[in-house]
């Protein structure tokens, strides 16, 4: 009898930890998820609506948005952008992690921050408020000891310097250009041409492409630098849409080489 008597007890010790463990759970509030290895996400939510900041050690920090009644935002370039204020700065969404100086400010502001609200960019949009309750305690402090996250900047130089101590010197061969005909051409495009750009070097970074001495330019989607290994291959429109490339200069952090084609 008295073992049974001990065993509800620790039966119903265990149920009271665990209601108490969901309820601090549930609680409203920012709440960090992750560890140092994967990464962490501090975010909060506000019934269906979140609000989520994702830190990976390896990988620029992000934003994302989800409300449930207009959509998913979020800070990168393919993603709807958004516009947030804190405590009545604003602070836009696709830029606010691009430099150092900016997410430093957002940063700061976050960890003081009062009222958190999100607006579509559309002018007169309605206002998303989000709670800051333990937001302080949530996010880490600028320059804490393993402080996780990083602007874009930060993360490029980061990658730059590594490109720059294994970079290997361009030498001939190591870019294959070839252009052909868009089969696309007259029905979703009028980009008559395409360029095809392939690597035979191990590590290359192009940092610039000057097509026929600066009269053509790569489409402004394709974002430089472009890394490749052996093999790698990028495919990229020009414009204007009837550029015809004849001659590509292409400088890479292991050299420069002019290739032309024939008329």
């Amino acid at each position: 009898m008295k073992k049974s008597m001990v065993l509800l007890v620790m039966l119903a010790a265990t149920q009271q930890a665990h209601a108490l463990s969901e309820s601090a759970a549930d609680a409203p509030g920012w709440k960090q998820f992750g560890n140092a290895a994967e990464g962490y996400s501090y975010g909060v939510y506000n019934r269906a609506d979140s609000f989520t900041i994702r830190c990976h050690p390896n990988k620029p920090a992000t934003i994302n948005v989800d409300i449930m009644s207009v959509g998913k935002y979020g800070s990168q370039d393919y993603q709807s952008d958004f516009v947030f204020e804190v405590d009545g700065k604003i602070f836009i969404g696709h830029r606010v992690l691009q430099d150092q100086k900016s997410f430093e400010e957002l940063w700061t502001a976050l960890r003081n921050a009062k009222e958190l609200g999100v607006y579509q960019r559309e002018k007169g949009s309605r206002k998303f408020s989000f709670p800051t309750a333990n937001i302080a305690n949530t996010l880490p402090a600028l320059g804490s000891p393993g402080f996780p996250c990083q602007s874009q900047e930060t993360y490029d130089a980061a990658v730059l310097d590594e490109d720059l101590a294994n970079i290997e010197p361009l030498k001939e061969g190591d870019v294959q250009l070839k252009k052909r005909g868009n089969p696309y051409y007259g029905k979703t495009t009028w980009n008559k041409y395409l360029l095809d750009i392939t690597s035979r070097s191990n590590r290359m970074v192009i940092t610039d492409l000057k097509i026929n001495r600066g009269s053509c330019t790569i489409d402004p989607k394709a974002k430089l630098p472009f890394r490749m290994g052996f093999g790698g291959k990028i495919t990229l429109s020009m414009q204007p849409a009837d550029c015809n490339p004849l001659e590509v200069t292409v400088t890479t952090l292991g050299g420069e080489q002019t290739l032309s084609f024939d008329q």
